[in-house]
């Protein structure tokens, strides 16, 4: 194009409503000096996406064809060919208006046009299959009564169609008047020629009755009906043919419109826009209805009922006719499922709507990665040695647990996994970086940050609903009690989600997530004795050599070799069974890192105990402590057991390794002495 700068060309169609002198608007800079010629193949070398339009290919018929030849033999009428294929066509908005008046076409139609040359177009009209039209003014002229499109402030209107919202013009236009007090559906008119002609126009039949005399008329349009009320004399005592006795002073009928008017919806075959539920895997319906728009780059994104409805008007759809449209939707909604990695359903009564892949998988080298799964999964390195169930599916170390546990969420993440508590008391370890890594193999949202939904008072955990990870980042939920210990597990174990959102029923669906943990203290995730839940990984810090910036050189990488990674795990040979024995998919291995955190749970208690053996202990008796302990001591200590006798066995198995703690060895369970108390007997450790 630089080449040529002077070229002479076409131009289709310019206007702007900012041009004026002080701008230069439209003014001619220079003349060209030479023809531009256009390549053949230019659309080869232009990207371009496909907007969607409201358009449809539309044969002509009999109605059509009338008004044709009619702005044909009275002034300008010029055929055009659209984008889509069909058949548009350049008029004048005077002639529209003769044609609507002398053909007597539904509705009502006005232009502000005077129509000085009718040998000019001022507009487009676009025809429907039933016989109407749709017209464009050009440019940006305004016409009163005329819809507005925001895309390009034209001015725009139905033509030989009746909207419910022309109502008011169409009574005025047989000069109608709306009585004071009255609804705005109401007009009066002086003739029944006048009623006639409006309920004409609405596609109706009015019968003036034969026995009275021409008097006024009042119409009120309400649900797709036209009501008429005429005045009744006192010897007017025979009702009229067709007409009901509304009351001593009042003659009555009503008038269907056209049933093929509120049909005109179908007309609009709208791809774009999507109406349903959300029905979960369990069966349930749930939330509101939803409206999901596709956008010119493709991507679906819900929008309100508010926006559809501005957007499918600007469209050409009419407006009395959304109301039908949006019903029917509503009675056959689509069923919109929210699976991860699913496929969307080709069938229109289903769809999902689950978080996909972010990349397509590609066979490749993925190093980078490696590393990550290396670096976060290398402390279960000596306990995988000595678990059967990873032995026995040569798991070797916890590099491979790692793509053990990132091939089953990609490939069944239905599949319950450990909860992974990533800990370290150092900075720069890495805690932050396999979760965030694994959200780069998916959309944006599948990992969601679960520290308002674990500790909430409220319980709404709307924000956790087809994720595929909950995290849960430097906050100490041992200071949330059981609340959040009693969360965590259900997420973790627990194949159905219960979902809570505020001002909504709640619901359940399908728990999709795994649960991954990170902080600096051992003692922020409460993890008992008998815990069967918790994976507990001390992470090592990383050296200065093999550091990486996450932002600018380790999150690059990682999605440069993201479809290489994906592909490796998409195609691993996951274990046929799960680990015996176990809650979750993968066994729960006991580290280290994970009895330190039972320690310092424990901690807290322990000198609460010690204090509460001096109190206690009464006598030694054959080389065995005895002593009796008060229901008031016990469950200050353990505030989570309820006070009545039968909570004794689980008093004693959350005491229990308390006292082992202070070297003294339970000799048998407790026996309840009477109603208060309870006694232990102790033999030293």
């Amino acid at each position: 194009m630089t080449d040529k700068t002077c070229a002479r060309g076409g131009i289709l169609w310019l206007w702007a409503t900012t041009a004026n002198a002080e701008n230069r608007g439209f003014e001619l800079l220079f003349e060209a000096t030479s023809t531009f010629t256009v390549p053949e193949d230019w659309q080869e070398m232009v990207p371009a996406t496909r907007v969607r339009t409201g358009n449809k290919v539309v044969e002509l018929g009999e109605h059509h064809n009338e008004l044709l030849e009619f702005a044909s033999n009275r002034g300008v009428l010029r055929p055009h060919t659209l984008e889509d294929g069909g058949e548009c066509y350049a008029t004048h908005t005077k002639l529209l208006e003769a044609a609507h008046k002398e053909m007597r076409l539904l509705g009502a139609f006005s232009t502000v046009s005077q129509g000085r040359d009718l040998q000019t177009p001022n507009c487009y009209i676009i025809p429907n299959d039933d016989g109407s039209w749709r017209v464009y003014r050009f440019g940006t002229a305004k016409e009163p009564g005329w819809h507005l499109r925001q895309s390009d402030q034209r001015s725009w209107c139905w033509f030989n169609q009746f909207d419910e919202s022309d109502w008011g013009a169409l009574c005025a236009s047989f000069r109608g008047v709306n009585p004071s007090g009255k609804s705005k559906g109401t007009y009066v008119v002086q003739k029944f020629e006048d009623a006639a002609a409006i309920v004409a126009a609405a596609g109706g039949v009015f019968v003036p009755p034969q026995t009275v005399t021409n008097r006024a008329v009042t119409l009120t349009l309400i649900n797709g009906q036209i009501r008429c009320e005429i005045s009744r004399t006192r010897k007017e005592t025979e009702v009229p043919e067709g007409w009901l006795e509304v009351s001593e002073k009042k003659f009555g009928c009503s008038i269907d419109l056209p049933s093929a008017k509120a049909d005109r919806s179908s007309l609009y075959d709208i791809e774009n826009v999507k109406v349903g539920y959300h029905f979960s895997e369990v069966g349930q319906q749930y939330g509101e209805t939803l409206y999901y728009v596709q956008h010119d780059d493709g991507t679906w994104k819900p929008e309100t009922v508010a926006h559809v409805r501005s957007m499918l008007i600007s469209q050409g759809m009419p407006k009395a006719a959304f109301p039908v449209w949006q019903g029917k939707n509503i009675a056959s909604p689509v069923k919109i499922s929210c699976k991860p990695f699913a496929k969307a359903s080709d069938d229109s009564t289903f769809w999902n709507r689950g978080y996909q892949f972010a990349c397509n998988p590609i066979k490749g080298d993925h190093p980078t990665w490696d590393k990550v799964i290396r670096h976060s999964f290398e402390y279960l390195n000596p306990y995988i040695n000595d678990d059967p169930w990873c032995q026995a599916n040569r798991i070797k170390d916890g590099y491979d647990f790692g793509i053990v546990y990132c091939a089953m969420m990609v490939q069944n993440p239905q599949r319950r996994a450990p909860h992974l508590f990533l800990y370290s008391e150092d900075q720069g370890t890495g805690k932050d970086t396999f979760p965030d890594s694994i959200a780069l193999l998916m959309e944006s949202g599948a990992v969601v940050n679960a520290n308002d939904a674990v500790t909430s008072s409220s319980g709404f955990n709307g924000e956790m609903e087809g994720k595929v990870i909950y995290k849960i980042s430097e906050i100490d939920l041992s200071k949330s009690g059981s609340t959040a210990e009693s969360r965590c597990r259900d997420w973790v174990t627990n194949p159905i989600l219960h979902i809570h959102r505020k001002g909504i029923t709640p619901y359940d669906v399908v728990n999709y997530g795994r649960v991954i943990q990170m902080a600096n203290d051992l003692s922020y995730k409460l993890v008992s004795t008998e815990d069967a839940r918790t994976i507990v990984i001390e992470l090592a810090k990383i050296s200065p050599a093999n550091h990486l910036d996450w932002e600018t050189e380790l999150k690059p990488k990682l999605i440069a070799e993201r479809a290489a990674f994906l592909y490796h795990l998409l195609n691993y040979g996951l274990p046929e069974h799960g680990a015996k024995g176990s809650r979750c998919y993968l066994p729960i291995l006991s580290t280290e890192a994970k009895a330190d955190s039972i320690a310092a749970n424990l901690a807290p208690l322990q000198g609460n105990v010690a204090h509460l053996f001096e109190q206690i202990v009464t006598k030694a008796h054959r080389g065995e402590w005895q002593g009796e302990l008060e229901y008031t001591d016990i469950f200050r200590l353990i505030d989570d057991v309820p006070p009545n006798s039968k909570s004794w066995g689980a008093a004693w198995r959350r005491m229990e390794p308390h006292f082992r703690a202070h070297g003294l060895n339970p000799s048998h369970r407790p026996r309840v002495e009477h109603k208060s108390s309870a006694a232990w007997g102790f033999a030293a450790a």
